[in-house]
């Protein structure tokens, strides 16, 4: 009976000490890895692709299930592992991306954990969507048509690999440059065949998703940390498109050499290539690194924005359908403006004398005036790009109609990632433009500069 009692209490001790840990580990962590967690979910850096790339994984599981396809995906498959190794070209530059970006963010001692993890996220999405549209559904198709020979699969390979490739050509329709986008083209298409080799052999097409995934993770993880992505310059020199070109060639010669691999299926020739195919990506890796490197980092425009320390300040955010400018001077004199959004554009309109102008700034989102001292400042939200001016000062109104112009030719531009709200910061009795994006960071403006806040 003691003995009984003894074990019941030593029960009810150790539920209280279990109870007692949870306890603080939901009240301490919890609090901490759910903040995580929610910045994440609502305002990781890559939930617009995410979203995106959800709804093209539920059309591609739609296609597929109308198709009939499932029974075809799902048997005859290589183990996962030797699937992933049909991919060596890929799993090594991925591998190598992986050391440089990440050592680049241990070097710099900071990692934006609701990023990474958003980063995460969409690079699963992407490996999924992806793969299940042109191998799971595409391939398959094809395969069921035509693949009866090997002929036939060598060209189904050829085909949807291409095809895998000329998707990526959508990429100019959103402003890259067209040398830029043939070398991507030239690229993805090589890697699609390569990846309708490795699943023509291994059927494995989870193998596939994640070196999809694990490849677009490593090359992403180098702007997890930015507020704003690098841009393609199309201002470079034609050596810098020529070193581009050839690399891209390259790489396209190594993939397509290791798909023919995969098709052969010779064990022993494919031990050796592989180590040559290992040394080969290696050296084009420090070749483009050191030859020229000045010209080939002008392929892209990067930004960087410097960190300001506010620790209080009352922000202010709201948006204009249109805004009137009146003032009475001391003789008494009415100036009247209009400013107000038409098909994408701000105009200005004066009120008395009738004269309009329209302003050079396309893809107006928004608009805000609000009064600092003496001078109207004016902000402009327009596609990755904000405007300010704050030229218009009740000293120097006038009705002149020359002097719309020179508000219009007043603003200057600055690069921004994706902005949300424009409003005002009040913050040691001054105010300055305040910008926010739509992954909730906050920014100013300030000595003509933006600046994050932090």
């Amino acid at each position: 009976m003691l003995k009984n009692n003894r074990d019941l209490l030593k029960l009810i001790g150790i539920i209280i000490i279990v109870f007692i840990l949870l306890l603080g580990l939901y009240t301490v962590y919890g609090g901490i890895v759910g903040s995580i967690l929610y910045n994440a979910i609502f305002y990781g850096k890559y939930n617009s692709m995410l979203i995106s790339e959800i709804v093209v994984i539920l059309f591609a599981v739609i296609v597929i299930t109308i198709r009939k396809l499932w029974p075809q995906i799902n048997k005859h498959k290589e183990n996962f592992l030797i699937g992933i190794k049909r991919g060596m070209p890929i799993l090594v530059i991925a591998i190598i991306m992986l050391l440089v970006n990440g050592g680049e963010i241990i070097v710099n001692g900071h990692l934006d954990i609701p990023n990474f993890i958003s980063l995460v996220l969409v690079s699963i999405a992407i490996g999924i969507a992806e793969e299940f549209i042109f191998r799971g559904w595409l391939q398959n198709e094809i395969m069921n048509k035509y693949g009866s020979t090997p002929k036939g699969a060598i060209i189904i390979i050829l085909v949807s690999g291409l095809l895998f490739g000329l998707f990526h050509l959508i990429n100019a329709l959103s402003g890259q440059d067209i040398l830029t986008t043939i070398a991507q083209v030239i690229q993805t298409s090589a890697i699609g065949i390569l990846f309708c080799s490795a699943y023509h052999a291994s059927k494995n097409i989870w193998s596939l998703v994640f070196l999809h995934s694990f490849y677009d993770f490593s090359v992403l993880l180098g702007e997890v940390n930015s507020y704003k992505d690098c841009i393609n310059n199309p201002d470079v020199s034609l050596i810098a498109n020529i070193i581009t070109l050839v690399i891209s060639l390259l790489f396209a010669i190594i993939y397509i050499a290791y798909s023919y691999l995969n098709i052969k299926n010779n064990l022993e020739t494919k031990r050796k290539v592989t180590q040559i195919i290992i040394v080969a990506i290696v050296a084009l890796f420090v070749t483009s690194y050191i030859s020229p490197s000045d010209e080939l980092i002008s392929r892209q425009v990067c930004f960087e924005f410097a960190e300001i320390k506010i620790a209080e300040g009352k922000k202010t955010f709201y948006i204009e359908d249109e805004f009137l400018i009146s003032y009475v001077d001391q003789n008494n004199y009415i100036y009247n403006y209009r400013l107000f959004i038409e098909d994408n554009k701000l105009n200005m309109t004066n009120l008395k004398t009738g004269d309009n102008i329209l302003f050079d700034i396309d893809n107006v989102y928004s608009f805000i005036v609000y009064e600092d001292d003496s001078n109207y400042v004016i902000l402009i939200n327009s596609l990755d790009k904000v405007y300010l001016s704050n030229y218009m000062s009740i000293n120097n109104l006038s009705d002149d109609g020359k002097y719309l112009e020179d508000i219009k030719n007043s603003f200057v531009s600055f690069d921004t990632p994706d902005i949300l709200e424009i409003g005002y910061l009040e913050y040691n009795e001054g105010l300055y433009p305040l910008l926010k994006s739509d992954i909730n960071d906050y920014f100013i403006i300030k000595d003509n500069e933006v600046m994050v806040i932090n």
